[in-house]
């Protein structure tokens, strides 16, 4: 995989972007100060606050990292960078002691104690991206592959090797499975647990629909419906066309992504990339999944019923896109629009015909015109109206029925002599 990984990168000069980012990657101090090995392709990028009683597994498993045939990965290929900020345990000097084990393997350190504005996950991870962006930007390459875990998150010993395949079939990003490690969650109260595997089984059969009904070439089936940061990756050239991390304090991954769908990067959903990561209902962020599972753990005590969007609801919206799609791209093509067909979509999902034709012939990416649509459903609140939330149990009945129509038939052998 090594060789696979270095030819990969030898095309990479003819798939970057030459133009200036669109974010300060050129902070007045750098959290790094030793320059990139040269043959250095990939940069693992991992934000820390008090993670000692995880950290030290986390970065055993970035750190023994194989090819797809076994075989120990390049450690010239690779590089990571923890961060620790404003951490009132030993965090730092667990990664410390890991370096001094490791040396062959570039694992640098940083500790620094943000200021209150400015100590949130948020800022932390685009500190940390935007390091990651200068220094590949400095290798024989001129770019590379930006990666991310966090620090409470193990990581599959093929995690890059899985990641590089996915690039090397056209993804600009690609979106890690992550599940709760076994052990962690058989620590969750039986309701939680339940819950947890409610949402896991209706998440999946909704991104399994969705590329049933609308298929994309980059991000075909099998594939799931998590773009997270304990398991991200992207190029430098995409990380630059969306502009990098948008400025937020929370929620920083889904920040991104909506910024990559924006600009119509390829983003993969890859099963083969995997991560397994805590359960703790006590998050060192304010939203995430310790806070999901928080919210379980009280839905559970309640006996609450947990709400989602129904299979009908999800069928209209992933059908439309599809149609919208389809205009849109013979707009870009002959500069002639389907009116009839705008029509007909913009009632499917609630929005002014007229806005949507003008909007659609101004979008430079399908990703804008979309965002345009999710914008004015949120403000005009037709859509929910229309298509109320249903109990998870019933959607996922409902999901399984329409899947075993779309889903091809395996072929009957003749048996006949």
């Amino acid at each position: 995989m090594t060789s696979g990984i270095l030819n990969f990168f030898t095309l990479f000069k003819s798939l970057k972007t030459n133009t200036q980012p669109t974010f300060d990657a050129q902070p007045n101090n750098f959290l790094i100060t030793r320059p990139i090995n040269s043959q250095c392709c990939i940069c693992i990028v991992i934000p820390v606050r008090d993670e000692a009683e995880n950290l030290d597994k986390t970065l055993a498993s970035v750190i023994t990292q194989v090819d797809l045939t076994g075989c120990p990965l390049d450690p010239n290929s690779f590089e990571i960078i923890v961060l620790a900020n404003n951490c009132r345990d030993n965090s730092a000097e667990i990664a410390c002691e890991r370096q001094k084990q490791n040396a062959a393997v570039r694992l640098h350190i940083a500790e620094i104690n943000l200021p209150k504005k400015d100590a949130n996950i948020g800022f932390a991870r685009r500190l940390l991206m935007n390091e990651a962006y200068r220094r590949l930007s400095a290798n024989d390459y001129g770019g590379g592959i930006i990666m991310t875990t966090d620090g409470d998150s193990q990581v599959a010993p093929d995690w890059i090797a899985a990641t590089i395949a996915e690039f090397e079939n056209g993804a600009d990003a690609v979106g890690g499975r992550i599940e709760v490690h076994p052990a962690e969650f058989e620590k969750l109260d039986d309701k939680t647990r339940s819950f947890y595997r409610l949402d896991e089984h209706y998440r999946l059969l909704a991104a399994e629909f969705e590329s049933r009904l609308d298929v994309a070439a980059h991000d075909p089936y099998p594939r799931h419906h998590q773009h997270f940061n304990g398991s991200f990756a992207v190029t430098t050239a995409a990380y630059q066309k969306a502009g990098g991390i948008p400025d937020v304090k929370c929620l920083e991954d889904v920040a991104f992504y909506n910024s990559l769908v924006r600009v119509d990067a390829k983003v993969r959903h890859s099963p083969k990339m995997r991560v397994f990561t805590s359960a703790r209902n006590a998050g060192r962020t304010t939203l995430g999944l310790s806070t999901q599972l928080n919210e379980w753990q009280i839905m559970g005590r309640n006996n609450d019923v947990y709400f989602v969007e129904s299979a009908e609801s999800l069928e209209k919206r992933f059908i439309a896109q599809r149609d919208l799609r389809l205009i849109w791209q013979n707009f870009q093509t002959v500069k002639l629009t389907d009116y009839d067909g705008i029509l007909a979509i913009a009632k499917i999902l609630c929005v002014a015909a007229e806005r949507l034709n003008d909007t659609l012939q101004i979008s430079p990416t399908f990703g804008s015109l979309c965002e345009h649509i999710s914008n004015e459903q949120a403000a005009n609140g037709e859509w929910n109206l229309q298509n109320p939330l249903v109990a998870v149990e019933a959607a996922i009945s409902v999901l399984e029925d329409k899947l075993e129509k779309l889903r091809p038939r395996e072929k009957t052998l003749n048996k006949t002599a």
